[in-house]
């Protein structure tokens, strides 16, 4: 058997090296970002980079990282198994950050020698019906990005029960009561650096965009991980969180741009706050969001951001395009989300189940200084 080090040296080469398409002398994320990939102990990722180093497979340059200095041999497809991989998704993921993860997935499946089936679900229950008829096809290997949860969908989840052996990988919108194997990225530290940035500004008082459905809490991972990483700003910096600063707003799977409406009413209620209550900052759902809000308070009269600072997610270049100056976001990687999923169904194929794993990508951020 394996030790840790050993499989940590493994899925380098086969989720990093070969995953990324990388090439000779191309540069490898940091030990402390690979660290955070695979959440392990500096000291196995130690080991691990030094198996690499001996199997000649990366080089270490004192002072300037490691780099790739032999493209391992991709593995082939084992003929047991399965030649097709479903991806499954919301039919609301119209953005292009769902087109860049179709992009990475394809790429990488026929790199190691697999179609792709895509299909689109509009409900839980429709998504509930693809997956667990994937699941009892031959093979059934599945990409999944899950539908949002309402807290009942999510306490009878029919992903809790499932075999641990199915060949079954979720995507950022997912839990780990779920018990699957998953790629999320860390909304939490954006979450966290997007307040942090904001404070430094000298904002104190900032709204954040909860997710809801008329009375009804949902379970939406990037959502919540970037709530959670707004309060503990918020905490770090003695800065008092006021229930009226949440800003809620009904989920829809509408695939149109957000109704103006929720803009409409949050800026009707900020306008009529004293300005020396006023929140000077909103951080939204993401990108689109963001554009909506953006246009609205600028045809209400309000200067953004000298009055309100408004902040996005996900990099999407349609919402950005929408507005008359670019605005704060993030800049995911979504199509290495796409090719990591993929190059761990290989593994999971041709290894056979594993113990679930979150493998967590970094989220950088795309800040527009404020002037």
């Amino acid at each position: 058997m394996k030790s840790l080090p050993e499989k940590i040296a493994a899925n380098i080469t086969q989720e990093i090296i070969t995953g990324n398409r990388l090439s000779k002398g191309d540069r490898l994320p940091t030990f402390r970002e690979i660290q955070k990939l695979f959440e392990v102990s500096t000291s196995t990722i130690n080991q691990a980079f030094s198996i690499l180093e001996k199997e000649g497979f990366v080089e270490l340059r004192r002072g300037s990282g490691c780099f790739v200095k032999r493209i391992p041999e991709t593995r082939k497809r084992l003929a047991s198994s399965p030649a097709q991989i479903c991806a499954i998704f919301p039919n609301f993921s119209t953005h292009s950050s769902a087109f860049h993860i179709y992009q990475g997935i394809e790429k990488a499946a026929q790199q190691y020698g697999y179609s792709v089936t895509i299909n689109s679900n509009t409900s839980y229950e429709q998504e509930k019906e693809q997956v667990l008829g994937q699941i009892k096809a031959d093979g059934g290997a599945t990409i999944l990005y899950p539908m949002p949860r309402t807290v009942k969908q999510f306490r009878t989840d029919y992903l809790k029960p499932l075999p641990p052996d199915s060949p079954l990988i979720l995507l950022d919108i997912c839990y780990p009561e779920q018990n699957r194997t998953s790629v999320v990225f860390d909304n939490y530290q954006a979450g966290y650096e997007i307040t942090r940035r904001l404070i430094q500004e000298g904002h104190s008082r900032i709204v954040f965009k909860r997710l809801k459905s008329r009375d009804r809490e949902f379970y939406h991972r990037s959502n919540d991980d970037r709530f959670k990483g707004y309060m503990a700003a918020l905490k770090r910096a003695g800065l008092p969180v006021f229930p009226e600063l949440y800003w809620s707003e009904q989920f829809t799977t509408d695939t149109r741009s957000p109704n103006p409406q929720f803009s409409q009413e949050f800026l009707k209620e900020w306008a009529n706050t004293p300005k020396s209550s006023r929140p000077t900052a909103v951080i939204t759902l993401e990108d689109m969001h963001a554009a909506t809000l953006i246009n609205t308070a600028i045809k209400m009269g309000i200067e953004v951001p000298n009055d309100l600072r408004i902040i996005g997610f996900d990099n999407l270049q349609t919402a950005q395009a929408m507005t008359p100056a670019p605005f704060p976001t993030t800049a995911p990687d979504f199509h290495q989300m796409g090719s990591l999923a993929v190059s761990i169904m290989d593994r999971i194929l041709n290894e056979g189940p594993q113990t679930a794993v979150q493998y967590m990508l970094p989220v950088p951020l795309k800040w527009t200084p404020a002037p």
